[in-house]
């Protein structure tokens, strides 16, 4: 059976998807995180296999085509590097191999141009205009930038909790908070756990505390995810006017784990990008990133993506999760 093979990577998790020409979702697979930047070359390289391999599995799969969306591959060394990996093994076929900014703009606009915003552990501002032409802003990982990420975040909270810890710091209820995600007496003790056993993707898992108090009417919380908002709408601004799009009708499109943050967050990234481009519309998509690959790999074969495919993408996917949940509940039993 001929099949697409779509893969998103990110600083957290991997997942792939094998579905028909005629757009039925047959297969899935997840693995662990596929950032160079985070895990390095082999570890990324291991983790995209193993969501493939899952995803493959069982199934008689002739791939025509391989679109692999990763993030930490926007310098030519990393690209490169893991390009060379990719080709190396026998399940990859025809290879497209993208940044994961690329596949979560292709999943809103259903490969049509305009703006993805990535707020996940990292961050990550792409567009694409109406010329094919792209550009980016930010995506410099998190000891450069990142900010608005769910990592931004959770380092500006941790912060905000030691500035009021010193005296040099307002009260904010996040101290509480933090004392007990870690079960710590003394905030002193979580820093050999912070600097010597936590990887970058748990840090960045403390952001889900900032919303929370920012829903309980913390000045600070609300402060901190006021300012990731902005650092992401100005983010957007530039690629906006690089791709001098400030006048057209184009879909902003929000993807990750920070969007769930809500009004904090969300509002002063619109403020920031309606005032450049007052047409702009925001969306977060109803479908994952990874469709955005699968979208890529119709558009390398020619295929139209007609309603009917679309409509078949969609009902195979919500099967595949109700049967994948009900096999893990099932399990659980």
């Amino acid at each position: 059976m001929d099949v697409i093979l779509g893969v998103d990577g990110g600083g957290t998790k991997t997942i792939a998807l094998i579905a028909t020409l005629d757009g039925k979702i047959i297969g899935i697979g997840y693995g662990g995180s596929s950032n160079q930047n985070v895990v390095g070359l082999k570890k990324a390289y291991l983790n995209i296999m193993k969501a493939i391999q899952e995803a493959i599995s069982g199934a008689n799969a002739n791939v025509l085509v391989s679109c692999v969306g990763l993030a930490g591959i926007d310098n030519e060394e990393n690209y490169s590097m893991m390009s060379s990996k990719l080709k190396s093994n026998s399940f990859i076929k025809n290879l497209i191999l993208v940044s994961d900014a690329e596949i979560a703009l292709a999943s809103g606009t259903w490969g049509q141009y305009g703006v993805v915003i990535i707020a996940g552990t990292g961050s990550n501002v792409y567009g694409k205009n109406v010329y094919g032409e792209s550009a980016r802003s930010g995506n410099w990982g998190y000891i450069i930038g990142d900010e608005g990420s769910a990592y931004y975040i959770s380092r500006l909270a941790l912060n905000a909790v030691f500035r009021e810890y010193d005296g040099r710091g307002s009260h904010t209820i996040l101290t509480e908070m933090v004392k007990s995600y870690f079960k710590v007496n003394e905030l002193s003790e979580i820093i050999p756990i912070i600097y010597k056993r936590m990887s970058i993707p748990e840090i960045a898992s403390l952001a889900g505390l900032v919303s929370q108090a920012a829903r309980m009417n913390d000045s600070i919380a609300k402060s901190i995810l006021r300012m990731g908002g902005k650092e992401l709408g100005l983010a957007s601004v530039a690629v906006i006017k690089k791709l001098k799009m400030e006048n057209e009708d184009f879909y902003v499109v929000f993807v990750g784990s920070m969007f769930n943050a809500g009004k904090y967050f969300i509002e002063p990234i619109k403020r920031e990008i309606k005032k450049v481009a007052p047409n702009a519309k925001f969306i977060r998509p109803d479908i994952p990133p990874v469709f955005g690959a699968l979208i890529l790999g119709y558009q390398y074969l020619k295929i139209p993506l007609t309603n009917d495919i679309k409509d078949k993408l969609i009902r195979s996917w919500l099967n595949l999760k109700t049967c994948l949940l009900y096999t893990s509940d099932a399990a659980d039993e």
